[in-house]
């Protein structure tokens, strides 16, 4: 994960990458993260994409208001890369993860 802050035109921004197995989890992290990023008063929050990296993109208008995004943010993309890596594990057995 890379990091950046600015103060240009006094707004404080934020990038992370975080890598996942494949595009197509990116994808659906994106789509899972979409109803999300409706612009706050404070905030405002991109998704994009680069192959298998998921980009992360806060503006904010203060330093709290980009805490509090990146809390939420990072909390989600972190809960979506466990459920990928427990659906993956559970892949080979049968619904209940055990073996056949």
């Amino acid at each position: 994960m890379s990091q950046t802050t600015s103060s240009s035109s006094h707004d404080l921004w934020f990038e992370a990458r975080v890598e996942l197995p494949s595009e197509r989890d990116v994808q659906a992290a994106i789509r899972a993260l979409e109803p999300e990023t409706d612009t706050s008063r404070r905030f405002s929050v991109e998704l994009d994409s680069s192959g298998n990296v998921l980009i992360l993109r806060v503006v904010a208008k203060d330093l709290s208001a980009l805490r509090a995004a990146l809390n939420s943010y990072l909390r989600w993309i972190y809960l979506i890369e466990m459920l990928i890596k427990n659906m993956g594990s559970n892949s080979s057995g049968d619904a209940h993860g055990a073996s056949p």
